[in-house]
């Protein structure tokens, strides 16, 4: 099967529900807002869904002995080839453990902006999303859940920190929410294999070294919102997710960026 990298439209930047037929359709969210592509595939039925594997959490690439290096294509085809219901963390583990992509295959789509990160899309259907997070020097995300969805962490280039927490007050928005450190990697570096997921799956990224970073993300399944914490005023709140490029194309919109 031929992969199509995802277009982009003139005024594409927040992720959003699509038509059927892969076409973008304007969102509901904002005026002139629209979508990038999906692709469809047929879901699973209740009966074919397996439970969920061992996780794959903070798995050091630097043990490695041997690395996998191939195209940005050759991981999107990976991807595409797990069934639907097999698209769980030791099943995507297994394909992303010891991966790093061919640099040339993966500079279209990298897209740094000053003294922030950056959120490039790869790929996106209804099953995963595929994204390539650019991080400058000394930068970093918000703390974040994943809306109760599964995310994977690869780290391609240069180095990262981790943190993990835990909410002793609920996952969702609201006041007196105190967050509590869980653990994490002080330093994760080039391979380095990360998994979030359930709903208590709330963690930061930073790069606080002197050398810009790059990580793969890839989402299961692909969402548009998460929440965001803000531990001084025990405070959390809906944050719409946004792209800085779609298929390495540049887009135009604010310059928030969740990860």
């Amino acid at each position: 099967m031929r992969w199509t990298r995802p277009t982009t439209g003139p005024a594409a930047r927040t992720a959003g529900p699509s038509s059927r037929n892969g076409r973008r359709r304007r969102s509901s969210a904002g005026s002139g807002a629209t979508t990038p592509p999906t692709h469809t595939r047929r879901l699973p039925r209740p009966s074919e869904i397996r439970p969920p594997a061992r996780r794959c959490a903070h798995y050091d690439g630097a043990r490695r002995e041997a690395r996998m290096q191939v195209a940005v294509e050759g991981i999107v085809e990976t991807l595409r080839g797990v069934p639907p219901a097999r698209f769980q963390p030791g099943e995507v583990c297994a394909r992303l453990r010891g991966l790093l992509l061919d640099p040339r295959t993966l500079q279209p789509y990298l897209h740094f902006a000053p003294r922030r990160y950056t959120r490039n899309l790869i790929y996106r259907d209804e099953i995963f999303e595929l994204i390539a997070l650019c991080w400058e020097p000394h930068s970093q995300s918000p703390i974040h859940n994943h809306s109760g969805q599964l995310c994977w962490l690869s780290i391609q280039r240069g180095a990262l920190r981790l943190e993990n927490f835990k909410s002793l007050d609920g996952p969702g928005p609201g006041d007196g929410i105190r967050l509590v450190p869980n653990g994490g990697l002080t330093r994760a570096t080039e391979g380095a294999l990360d998994l979030q997921q359930g709903e208590n799956a709330i963690h930061r990224v930073s790069n606080p070294f002197d050398d810009r970073a790059v990580s793969l993300h890839v989402y299961s399944r692909p969402y548009d919102t998460c929440i965001a914490y803000d531990p001084p005023s025990q405070t959390a709140r809906v944050m719409r997710l946004c792209y800085h490029s779609i298929g390495g194309k540049l887009v135009d919109g604010p310059p928030e960026q969740l990860q």
